[in-house]
């Protein structure tokens, strides 16, 4: 029986250690995002000291018994020190504030707006980032990782989502004004923490959050800084077209067929941009009825309604979108970050637009940073953040809470007169 006991508690003790030793060296690697590896070095090494005892207990008094009791103690110790190293880079740099919310839409419709503010602890007048959620189904744990990572750094952020929204339908890209709602939502949650200094509050998120950005930025002057990470460049129409072509095909639609369906998108999205009340806006709805009882319509799933401009609906403000206008409204710091090895986000095609998007804008600060070996998740190696080959590019973190304190540093007296 005492022999079992022992070669329990040995198992028991290194395999725990082993794990323990893992986590605590990969707590700054994607796997962390899959995986709480934090807590698991923390609390394996609780287990580990427990197993550790059991062993001490179960050992015989002999020379080999208290040879194999000072190995084991080792390996304990050095559990320890790497559970202690990772309490060290985690959970003693920053504290989390929960921020979540209820939230009633004027038709009564229920929503949770979930969120996390990751603090890092003892620091005041604070810089503060938005990560705002996207597409992804990881997004959230993606978003929440991104922000212990800047609470270690000295930037508090928030990680935040909504649950049980609509879906947004074939003519949007985005619910950009929901979407942008919710920024304002939480921005006023954190006007109650002292820790921040929310003259220095930014946003930052991937993919279509490239169009949320600049459609938030100009409608608040609470935002000073923004992030795009792994953008496209596109338009939400072109993204609505792309969508539509790649449906279509799919339901083995005829080309022509498809040509017109993406005709009449266009057509829309022009209609809905200049606020058209005229001739072309009444043959829009003419083609719009001809067509409704057609397979491609109905493959497409567009409303038998034609969207109407001046309301705020998913549809109308996503075809609707002028990035130029936007973004000419935009006088804030915005860094852009693009992946080399991303296939969405070209840097010659993100070059070209922010250029035109910023030509008349003279009070922006812009900056397109190209990330080595990035891919669209901003990863180098695997595109899996549960991937052992899996890696964030050198110093991504570090670059990131460097820009955001230096873009919101406070201006010194001197520099005002």
């Amino acid at each position: 029986m005492n022999s079992f006991l022992r070669v329990m508690f040995w198992v028991l003790s290194v395999v725990t250690c082993a794990i323990v030793i893992f986590c605590g060296y990969h707590v700054e690697r994607p796997l962390a995002i899959e995986w709480p590896l934090d807590s698991i070095a923390i609390w394996g090494a609780v287990a580990a000291l427990a197993f550790t005892i059991g062993l001490f207990l179960s050992m015989p008094q002999t020379r080999n018994g208290r040879i194999g009791l000072v190995l084991g103690l080792f390996i304990l110790a050095f559990t320890c020190y790497s559970s202690f190293e990772t309490l060290n880079r985690t959970k003693f740099l920053y504290h989390m504030v929960d921020l979540s919310v209820n939230l009633e839409s004027a038709s009564g419709e229920a929503t949770r707006l979930g969120g996390v503010l990751v603090e890092p602890v003892n620091r005041f007048e604070l810089p503060v980032v938005l990560l705002m959620p996207d597409a992804s189904p990881d997004a959230y744990k993606r978003n929440l990782y991104y922000a212990k990572a800047l609470a270690r750094r000295g930037v508090a952020a928030v990680a935040y989502g909504r649950s049980g929204g609509a879906a947004v339908g074939p003519l949007a890209a985005a619910d950009l004004e929901t979407r942008g709602a919710d920024v304002l939502y939480v921005l006023d949650l954190l006007e109650k923490s002292t820790e921040l200094d929310m003259s220095r509050a930014g946003i930052a998120g991937f993919s279509e959050n490239e169009w949320i950005i600049p459609f938030t930025a100009q409608k608040t002057n609470r935002v000073d800084f923004a992030i795009l990470l792994a953008p496209s460049g596109m338009l939400p129409v072109e993204r609505i077209l792309a969508n539509l072509d790649q449906e279509l095909r799919s339901e083995n639609i005829a080309p022509d067929d498809v040509a017109a369906a993406k005709a009449l998108v266009t057509d829309l999205a022009e209609s809905l941009r200049t606020g058209d009340t005229g001739e072309k806006r009444t043959a829009l709805i003419q083609r719009w009825d001809a067509v409704k009882n057609t397979a491609w319509f109905k493959a497409a799933g567009f409303p038998n309604d034609v969207p109407q401009a001046g309301n705020l609906s998913a549809a109308t403000t996503s075809l609707s979108f002028d990035a130029a206008a936007l973004w000419g409204q935009v006088t804030i710091p915005v860094l852009i970050l693009a992946g080399s090895n991303d296939p969405l986000s070209l840097p010659e095609t993100l070059r070209d637009r922010f250029t035109q998007y910023f030509e008349k804008d003279r009070k922006s600060e812009w900056k397109l940073q190209i990330i080595p070996n990035a891919n669209h998740r901003m990863l180098t190696g695997a595109d899996s953040y549960g991937s052992l080959d899996a890696e964030f590019p050198a110093g991504l973190f570090d670059s990131l809470a460097t820009w955001i304190q230096d873009a919101t540093k406070p201006v010194a007296p001197a520099a005002l007169r």
